[in-house]
């Protein structure tokens, strides 16, 4: 938009990237300690080349309830295996 000041994106560096992929790891490990059916996750290569548009998830493998039922869960397995944030260039 004209005028406006937005700061530029820069992605992070593959080693931040290859950091967050072992994160993942664990925490696909940490969801099936809760009783979930996780799949394996795609290789360390495949996993950083599908960065840009949106990496696999083992939080996209849940299949929970609809309702209040399904948000009580959710909301405990986000304590119990805390989701990672996107890290950017300054991580």
């Amino acid at each position: 938009m004209a005028g406006m000041n937005l700061p530029s994106y820069h992605p992070p560096s593959r080693e931040v990237i290859e950091r967050q992929y072992q994160q993942v790891l664990e925490l696909a490990e940490c969801l099936r300690q809760q009783g979930y059916d996780i799949p394996q996750a795609p290789s360390e290569e495949t996993w950083i080349d599908s960065w840009p548009t949106g990496p696999w998830s083992p939080y996209n493998a849940l299949a929970l309830p609809t309702g209040q039922a399904g948000q009580d869960e959710w909301d405990r397995l986000n304590v119990a295996c805390p989701q990672q944030t996107r890290p950017d260039a300054n991580d």
